[in-house]
């Protein structure tokens, strides 16, 4: 069980762990639109 504050990044961990294990997001499809572009 997570627990703590809001914004302290639980959801983020836990995005993480699925990404890891599926090695795919269940945001997109495309990789290349999670990659945050330099000067964008």
């Amino acid at each position: 069980m997570l627990i703590g504050e809001n914004a302290q990044g639980k959801t983020n961990l836990l995005e993480a762990v699925y990404v890891l294990a599926l090695t795919r997001s269940h945001r997109t499809a495309n990789d290349r639109e999670l990659i945050k572009m330099a000067g964008a």
